[in-house]
């Protein structure tokens, strides 16, 4: 896989996805029907200037218009116990952390949501695969090749072998 930068602070979502599409930024924006930062909370919190970067639903929905078969999980409250499957419906994930790591380790990619190192209460979206993270982030803070002990909160893992077959594909 290759990495891919995030060209604006709010879309590192855009940058995930393209690097597991293989595709480029702007193809990605287009498969999203919107340029990224032009949706603004009009209430935003404190301290955020309302810019509103790509969510996971997105993602997620992405990847299914692409008919790649993934498996969106997301943490539902602060203490991370349980994790929900957003896949037909919220179900109970069973060992969460254990389930991404294993994933990566045969070849599958996942788009995780952790915090972001650099904009105070965001979310960033950085890939693992395998052992390692790959981070679109333009600035000095990364996640770039760290994996073991991320803060995730939001998980989207892609079937192994997705290149492989997008490849045959064209």
């Amino acid at each position: 896989m290759n990495l891919i930068r995030q060209r604006r602070d709010f879309d590192c979502g855009v940058a995930a996805l393209a690097m597991v599409l293989d595709s480029d930024l702007d193809a990605v924006e287009r498969l999203l029907g919107r340029k990224v930062g032009e949706l603004v909370d009009p209430d935003p919190p404190e301290g955020n200037d309302g810019v509103i970067g790509v969510c996971g639903w997105e993602i997620a929905c992405v990847l299914a218009d692409e008919g790649i078969p993934y498996l969106h999980a997301v943490v539902p409250d602060a203490t991370g116990d349980t994790w929900y499957s957003r896949v037909g419906g919220q179900l109970p994930l069973l060992r969460p952390l254990e389930r991404i790591w294993d994933h990566m380790n045969v070849g599958g990619l996942t788009i995780l949501g952790v915090p972001s190192l650099n904009i105070e209460g965001g979310l960033h979206w950085i890939v693992g695969e395998g052992t390692y993270a790959f981070d679109p982030t333009n600035r000095e803070n990364s996640y770039e090749g760290v994996v073991d002990g991320l803060e995730v909160t939001e998980a989207i893992l892609v079937r192994p072998g997705v290149h492989k077959e997008r490849e045959g594909d064209q």
